[in-house]
């Protein structure tokens, strides 16, 4: 870690373990216990949120706080970007998707069909803009990603079983693939709309929580839950 955040702090190299993806900088946050991961549409800011404290945050590209508010749902473990204006946010203790604007007026809310204990619930949230559907996520193995319309309503379910866990998601537009990243298995997979798997990535990261894709620049944002650690890789093309 580094005193001054304009700074990269020092990494083993050991942390990205495939030949396919290179650690290029890594930030700590004054974000307790980050869970999910967005880029903002612009690509010039990301959004977090707080499994501790119940915040929302957003974070300029070293991970800087640019702006927070408090979510009144429990058990924050979900965020996605909708639109230019909106955000979608997800509580696995509730199991609860709601829908609210930047500066944390609610919108709209829905109760999701994903039974389990109490702390195996879904686990991220993602969205395809162009096709206007939702994308959230059941942690443990066997998976389950469930498919939303627009207005929250469930199209499809899935399982998933190609990984130990499933900790995060980001839907990448440029390609419409579906990039599902698992903690145990510390590995990143990117799947089609067939829901096939086109390669995989890897890396050493501990409890990793929130994960976002910018294809465009070549780069891939994870959060660590267990250290407050913004992690920036850049990736080979596939």
């Amino acid at each position: 870690m580094v005193s001054c955040r304009s700074k990269k702090s020092a990494a083993p190299a050991t942390i990205a373990t495939s030949d396919n993806l290179r650690l290029i900088a890594q930030y700590p946050i004054a974000v307790k216990e980050p869970s999910d991961l967005c880029l903002s549409p612009d690509r010039q800011s990301l959004w977090t949120v707080s499994d501790e404290d119940g915040e929302v945050y957003q974070m300029d590209l070293k991970g800087a706080i640019l702006r927070q508010f408090k979510s009144e749902m429990p058990d924050l473990e979900g965020i996605t970007t909708v639109g230019d204006s909106q955000l979608a946010i997800l509580s696995e203790r509730n199991r609860e998707l709601e829908i609210v604007d930047y500066f944390g007026n609610v919108k709209s809310r829905s109760k999701l069909d994903m039974v389990g204990e109490r702390n195996s619930g879904p686990e991220s949230v993602t969205f395809d803009e162009a096709a206007a559907v939702f994308y959230t996520l059941k942690e443990q193995s066997p998976g389950l990603l469930l498919t939303l319309d627009r207005d929250l309503h469930e199209i499809s379910r899935t399982s998933l079983n190609f990984a130990q866990d499933y900790s995060a998601m980001s839907f990448e537009a440029t390609r419409g693939h579906l990039w599902v990243m698992s903690d145990q298995s510390k590995s990143m997979f990117v799947l089609d709309s067939d829901m096939k798997i086109q390669t995989a990535f890897s890396a050493n990261i501990p409890q990793a929580e929130g994960m976002s894709v910018d294809y465009l620049a070549r780069r891939l944002y994870v959060v660590c839950d267990k250290t407050a650690m913004l992690y920036i890789f850049s990736f080979s093309d596939y």
